[in-house]
């Protein structure tokens, strides 16, 4: 049985291009090799500009390097093309690296909103709050 001709689009072969490239790289990425990961995100978002996953990895190993600026925008063009993409409490804690305390709250509420079991955007938006001395008594426990 042929698989359906649609898989064989040139915009599908990008798009699992840039998965493929993405897997590989997370894979890199939790050995050390974050110099090849950022690189090689940046071809997987050549191949396939609208992927979100793509612009979170590549955030989250410019984070890893230090480069805040580039991390926050690559969370935000994911955010962006993706308006549920888990990507709100990682931009939270960015910001706060970047010393912007109320658009870190607000990347935390909102990902508290979206996802009300995510205890780490819970705990990270405790915390900032209590950093400022700002009560988090209406915030579940």
């Amino acid at each position: 049985m042929k698989p359906p001709r649609s898989l064989f689009s040139p915009r599908n072969r990008h798009r699992e291009r840039a998965r493929c490239i993405t897997n590989t790289r997370c894979f890199l990425a939790e050995n050390g090799n974050i110099d090849g990961t950022i690189t090689d995100f940046q071809a997987a978002l050549s191949h396939s500009p609208k992927h979100p996953e793509a612009y979170y990895h590549r955030g989250h190993a410019l984070y890893v390097k230090g480069n805040f600026k580039g991390a926050r925008r690559h969370y935000e063009e994911a955010a962006r093309l993706d308006a549920k993409a888990p990507v709100r409490n990682s931009s939270g804690v960015v910001y706060m690296k970047l010393r912007q305390t109320s658009q870190a709250i607000g990347q935390f509420e909102e990902e508290f909103r979206l996802r009300p079991d995510h205890t780490e955007a819970a705990e990270n938006l405790r915390y900032v709050l209590a950093r400022i001395g700002r009560s988090s008594s209406s915030f579940p426990q």
